[in-house]
């Protein structure tokens, strides 16, 4: 068994790898850490690759609150087995994983240990989070295969929370669907809406003129570029039964021009609606549209027990099999790239990630 200090993994004997913290929201830090060692059936992961997601940027501005200063982001991920616990499975030196955790996060750092769960498997080990639900120390892993390249494996991540919530509450057979918002993970779910259900329209809300251009290009048959015009019945003979909403955190704002609101008005009686991003800022919702039309709001909980790692781990599996057959290509979604090293770089995308015309920003690490 390959034991960390035989690895020749470190850089002289100094045994540190550099991190990027958040020190307190809106403020991001270089840093040095000992590299860890993996314990059990843990693995050390050589970071190649993250991306950058609305999470990570939530908790970058305030809308999400970690137990404590300073956290490491970056959950998007692929990165090298350059080390293995002593229970770990040997066969995985020199393969790359990418995972989904509900709160594994550490990924802007060179290197990091992982309890990776591979599809077929139902080992867990649960515990309670500080934000009321419970969650597993062993995270959904896959292995990447060589075709796959490195600024193309973090997108796994965000198609797999998306199909999770998908998969658990399916558009039916000739539905319409919304999207709210046409950042990285609406993108993912309009594509996959349009590319793998049977629903007849897929239309997108989302103001910014270059992602809804993208959208036209990709998977939108109709895009309203404010609430107005879609809670306006500007398309009298097109209601909605499935709704997506992948928008971030709505601070402030006139009432009548919530996207919330417009989506209510838009939607058909009974029809479903998808709450997708996590915000811990409390989110408005006009209840007299909500009973008014019987409007099922459900969502893709973190809960494990309610959706096991183990079943997630099945759903990264399917996550890279859109991925390779470019049912979700990467081209257009990983529109932009930066080196780990570039600290202004990655600094500017977290400031300005509402205004970037990217859609998502993937980080490189030197080999």
């Amino acid at each position: 068994m390959m034991n960390i200090a035989d690895s020749q993994i470190y850089r002289g004997s100094n045994r540190t790898m550099r991190v990027v913290e958040l020190t307190a929201p809106g403020i991001l830090a270089e840093n040095f850490e000992p590299i860890p060692e993996p314990q059990l059936d843990e693995v050390l992961l050589r970071t190649q690759a993250i991306s950058v997601c609305s999470t990570d940027v939530s908790y970058f501005h305030g809308y999400l609150h970690p137990d404590h200063y300073p956290v490491i982001l970056g959950h998007e991920y692929v990165g090298e087995v350059v080390a293995v616990g002593p229970d770990a499975d040997p066969d995985l030196m020199g393969k790359r994983l990418s995972y989904f955790g509900q709160t594994d996060f550490k990924g802007m750092a060179e290197y990091r240990v992982l309890r990776p769960l591979f599809a077929g498997e139902t080992k867990s080990s649960t515990f309670e989070t500080s934000r009321d639900f419970k969650d597993d120390h062993y995270a959904a892993a896959v292995v990447i295969p060589d075709d796959v390249d490195r600024t193309a494996a973090p997108l796994l991540e965000p198609i797999t929370a998306v199909l999770r919530a998908i998969l658990k509450h399916p558009p039916k057979v000739g539905d319409n669907a919304l999207v709210l918002g046409g950042g990285p993970c609406g993108a993912i779910a309009g594509t996959i809406l349009k590319k793998v259900f049977a629903t007849r329209t897929v239309g997108l809300l989302e103001r910014n003129a270059d992602r809804a251009a993208m959208a036209q290009s990709h998977y939108a048959d109709v895009v309203y570029r404010d609430a107005e015009a879609l809670g306006s019945g500007r398309d009298p003979g097109l209601r909605f039964d499935y709704i997506f909403d992948a928008l971030p955190p709505i601070v402030g704002g006139a009432e009548d021009a919530d996207p919330r609101r417009a989506a209510f008005k838009s939607a058909t009686p009974e029809a479903t609606y998808i709450l997708y991003g996590a915000s811990m800022e409390m989110q408005k919702f006009d209840t007299w549209l909500l009973l008014a039309k019987g409007i099922n709001v459900k969502a893709g909980a973190f809960d494990v027990d309610y959706y096991p790692m183990s079943y997630t781990a099945s759903v990264l599996r399917s996550a890279l099999n859109l991925l390779q057959s470019k049912i979700i290509d990467p081209e257009w979604i990983m529109s932009r790239h930066i080196r780990f090293e570039d600290f202004d770089a990655l600094a500017w995308t977290f400031q300005n990630h509402e205004k970037n015309p990217d859609l998502k920003t993937v980080i490189t690490f030197d080999a």
